[in-house]
């Protein structure tokens, strides 16, 4: 059981799946996908099998074999560092989900902590779409009208948003004119980074 459960992290991983993308290509929830990874649950043999046809491989490779995580190789260069992969930040009405789900490997000069995987369209006048990554660097100063990661403490939701300060108040502003700003008072916010880069796939 526990290289199956190996082999199916390392598989997602290899391909940067979320848990919810890999269920879907297994016909399967991201909870049932969580569980095959912690090795407290097993997939069916057809599950087994839609994966396999997927990705090219045989059932026997998953249950018996040995599959490797690894970096995209163009992204891999002498001086390239691991930054890990959380889980997801909302560029919309807000919703984070901080599983670790690999590695992102970069120039040692991006000095993040971690990235994100963006969610929504709320910054894309910014230049952060849809599926970008997002990567933060955790100690930062607050300067007014920079994008930062805030959590909102009382349901521990994060989003991505411009930063503004008055009179106590926090200000989220969006880089989309078709959402409006988010007000909170400064005690309701938790600051957990400063964006310094944005990943986009082509």
């Amino acid at each position: 059981m526990k290289k199956i459960s190996e082999n199916i992290k390392n598989l997602r991983l290899q391909h940067g799946l979320t848990q919810a993308e890999f269920g879907k290509i297994a016909g399967a929830s991201d909870k049932a996908v969580s569980t095959w990874e912690k090795g407290t649950a097993v997939p069916r043999m057809g599950s087994l099998q839609r994966i396999a046809d997927h990705f090219g491989i045989t059932k026997s490779s998953i249950i018996e074999g040995r599959i490797e995580a690894f970096a995209p190789a163009n992204l891999i260069t002498p001086a390239a560092h691991a930054v890990p992969i959380l889980g997801v930040i909302s560029c919309g009405c807000g919703v984070s989900d901080d599983d670790f789900t690999g590695f992102f490997f970069v120039d040692s000069s991006v000095k993040a902590d971690y990235c994100l995987r963006v969610s929504g369209d709320s910054m894309i006048d910014a230049g952060i779409q849809d599926g970008d990554y997002a990567f933060l660097q955790k100690d930062c100063e607050i300067t007014d009208g920079k994008i930062y990661a805030v959590v909102e403490k009382c349901n521990a939701e994060a989003v991505l948003k411009k930063l503004y300060r008055t009179d106590g108040k926090v200000i989220l502003q969006s880089c989309n004119a078709a959402y409006s700003p988010i007000v909170k008072e400064g005690d309701e916010v938790c600051v957990v980074g400063e964006l310094i880069g944005v990943y986009h796939a082509l």
